[in-house]
């Protein structure tokens, strides 16, 4: 089993699945966004978005989710765990961009549970995978309401992670380094 790249995780219990993914870590009600794998190079790391309130919503949607479909979404951020320069981004079917000019650099990452289909939009800043919005899907468009929450969610993180100097809470969630 390999090691997470999480610093609050040390100790916590992660077990294999029959299906042989990853169940989601709770340590202390905390989320992990998976493990570190090797591949040489400077890995990449999946990050909650936190908002100015210190909440993490696309964490607090994946906590409303059963126990299924958590370890789902779940296994699908931990393939973001990882990828290195030579691999930087999770190929089609795992992942995609989201169309509209508007939306450049936002990616959706598919996670289906049975016959439902869960997503959720994230943007690459640096070494990081920040993980903005998390939502069901129910049609065959991402609806614009949610493209745009990730969209402002995305415009806050970088507002406050370039402003000089940083005011707490931190614009990334409790899983970053």
């Amino acid at each position: 089993m390999r090691q997470s790249t999480s610093l609050w995780q040390t100790g916590s219990r992660v077990s294999e699945p029959q299906t042989g993914r990853r169940e989601g870590c709770r340590p202390n009600g905390r989320r992990c966004c998976g493990s570190a794998r090797g591949g040489g190079g400077v890995t990449y790391q999946a990050i909650y978005y936190r908002d100015a309130d210190g909440d993490e919503p696309a964490n607090a949607f994946i906590e409303t989710l059963d126990p299924v479909c958590q370890s789902e979404v779940d296994w699908r951020i931990s393939l973001l765990n990882g990828l290195t320069d030579a691999n930087p981004e999770l190929p089609f079917p795992h992942s995609s961009a989201i169309k509209g000019k508007a939306y450049r650099g936002l990616r959706e990452l598919r996670a289906p549970c049975g016959r439902l289909r869960f997503r959720v939009i994230f943007q690459r800043s640096g070494r990081f995978f920040v993980l903005l919005h998390a939502f069901e899907k129910r049609s065959r468009e991402i609806p614009e309401r949610d493209k745009q929450v990730a969209l402002e969610r995305w415009l806050d993180f970088k507002a406050r992670m370039d402003a000089i100097p940083r005011d707490d809470p931190r614009a990334i969630g409790h899983d970053a380094p």
